[in-house]
């Protein structure tokens, strides 16, 4: 098979060229037991991607292997070898969960990012003469609405722009013999069903390259406590980090920032390629309320920040509730007090009465009787 490359000259007018989007105008969809009716929407090559989280091993899904399958084994294919790579698997994958999470159906992401980028932050290489923008993609073709490998595929073969990409029916995509696909569902989203197929030249491994995995981090803190965080990190370059050669893990947002009491996190062992890594570290929650930002990144001492940066999270940081009051005392009774009276040691009030008109009597009698002797 002859190839015809293309020169500087040529590409600038290629990527001039390439669709920014095709899709069919999708009609209604019929819910409960009236039949479903979706048009696939595919979009071509301008692609823009969204921020991805990736596994460290890719083990394809049923329906990404039927695509896989149905891409390197087709009898028009003009690779003459393909090889799946656990990056560009891992990215696509992503990009699909992404689209159905997020509810879009689109190269840009919500985020303004594309394939071009994505790739390049994850630590894959793509040729230094492409355009660098945040939104370019020469790699990527999506499609949503289908529930089967067979049937997007055969959509996508319908779709002369799609087509020439997945097959290499033009020599730019030829070299792009490295590829993964994704595959992503939602029923609560618009299309529910949403395939991502990336292919690019094969990347030569940069010496410092990132991806991350996972973070477990609190959504939200109180200021000035002390809260426990994780973060998952593959090694995709060619370097082994060591503590003795400067890699750290270093705050961003902005780089080096002491918000959370701590700027830079040390290796808790070294880090082969291919090999993950897991931060486990405290953080001091900033003293004030608000929001603020929490992101990290691989950082090499004397040379950089390198790889992929932690998703961006706003963490809420309230003021500690404000102190109870202190308890009531318990009730205690007042004592009595007492008058000078003094009460009678025995006997009623009403035989103390008789007593005294008893005495009365007595005196009255007396009386009567001195009167008589005089």
């Amino acid at each position: 098979m002859v190839r015809k490359r293309l020169n500087h000259g040529d590409i600038s007018g290629f990527f001039a060229t390439l669709p920014i989007m095709l899709h069919t105008k999708p009609k209604p969809f019929q819910r409960a037991s009236h039949a479903v009716s979706i048009t696939l929407l595919i979009c071509a090559l301008s692609l823009v991607a969204a921020p991805f989280r990736a596994a460290a091993q890719y083990l394809p899904s049923e329906e990404e292997a039927l695509i896989a399958d149905f891409m390197v084994n087709d009898q028009d294919q003009q690779r003459p070898a393909m090889q799946l790579d656990p990056i560009l698997s891992q990215i696509a994958r992503e990009r699909a969960e992404d689209m159905a999470a997020r509810d879009y159906f689109a190269h840009t992401n919500p985020d303004g990012f594309a394939a071009n980028y994505l790739v390049r932050q994850a630590g894959y290489e793509l040729p230094a003469w492409w355009p660098a923008g945040d939104a370019d993609n020469f790699i990527e073709s999506i499609a949503a609405g289908r529930s089967t490998a067979a049937d997007t595929w055969g959509d996508w073969m319908a779709s002369t722009p799609h087509r020439t990409h997945i097959l290499a029916l033009n020599p730019f995509y030829q070299d792009q013999t490295s590829y993964g696909v994704g595959y992503a569902s939602s029923a609560t989203s618009r299309y529910q069903h949403y395939w991502v197929i990336l292919t690019a030249p094969p990347s030569a491994l940069e010496a410092n390259a990132a991806l991350v995995l996972s973070q477990n981090v609190p959504s939200s803190m109180i200021a000035g406590s002390t809260y426990n965080v994780s973060v998952s990190v593959l090694n995709t370059g060619s370097n082994t980090w060591t503590q003795a050669a400067g890699y750290r893990f270093g705050s961003q947002a902005p780089a080096d920032n002491s918000f959370w009491g701590i700027s830079r996190v040390n290796l808790p062992e070294n880090v082969a390629p291919g090999s993950t890594v897991t931060f486990s570290f405290a953080v001091t929650a900033p003293s004030s309320a608000g929001t603020s930002d929490f992101q990290w990144q691989m950082v090499q001492i004397g040379v950089g920040s390198f790889g992929e940066q932690t998703q961006r999270l706003p963490i809420a940081v309230s003021n500690p509730a404000p102190p109870l009051p202190p308890a009531q005392p318990p009730y205690v009774a007042p004592a009595p007090v007492y008058s000078n009276y003094s009460a009678p040691s025995s006997g009623s009030d009403s035989s103390v009465k008789k007593k005294s008109k008893k005495s009365k009597k007595k005196k009255s009698k007396k009386k009567s009787k001195s009167k008589k002797k005089k």
